[in-house]
């Protein structure tokens, strides 16, 4: 698991409230930024809060998981694959330090084949919380390498966050990136 660094973010606090807010209003949330602009500090705060609020035991039964992923992390690995991959090793991490439980889903991270199998794993990570409803927030940074993945991935993020399946409503996502992430915007055909 990757260690949660103690971060200092002066003056963000507006920023980080709207991004966990988005969290329970909207599912999803953009963070733009040029380089060295904080926006990595800046989810790491997120972060830090929302697992504060774990701590502090303030929803015992709908708890927020955030989940922390460094897309950087893939190097020349990066697909649609590998990005699912990573988000489900992440998300048994996070689970298994946050909540300090063993999680054990039915089928191993590394053995998704694409969307519809990262779907299945979600389900069977909630499969192994039966006294509480467990949110994943997935804090993803550096994105700009998944605007240039094929349109159905886009399609796919859109049905993960808001269509419905056996997480509905269990999965939100804030991305983090450059001008690049406008791109999502550009289709007028996704909720993005």
């Amino acid at each position: 698991m990757t260690p949660i660094p103690q971060v200092e973010c002066f003056g963000r606090d507006s920023v980080c409230e709207r991004l966990i807010r988005a969290e329970y209003e909207d599912g999803a949330a953009f963070l733009f930024g040029g380089p060295l602009a904080g926006k990595r500090t800046v989810l790491w705060r997120v972060h830090e809060m929302l697992s504060a609020k774990i701590v502090r035991n303030e929803n015992p039964s709908t708890p927020v998981v955030p989940v922390f992923a460094e897309l950087r992390q893939l190097g020349d690995d990066f697909s649609p694959l590998a990005f699912y991959q990573l988000l489900a090793q992440k998300a048994v991490d996070a689970v298994r330090g946050q909540l300090a439980r063993t999680a054990s889903p039915s089928r191993a991270a590394s053995s998704i084949e694409g969307y519809d199998g990262f779907l299945r794993f979600l389900g069977d990570l909630q499969e192994c919380f039966e006294d509480c409803h467990v949110k994943l927030y997935f804090l993803v940074n550096d994105c700009r390498r998944i605007t240039c993945f094929p349109r159905g991935f886009q399609d796919n993020l859109v049905h993960l966050l808001w269509g419905r399946h056996g997480v509905s409503g269990k999965v939100a996502i804030a991305f983090s990136g450059a001008q690049e992430l406008h791109s999502f915007f550009l289709d007028p055909t996704t909720a993005l």
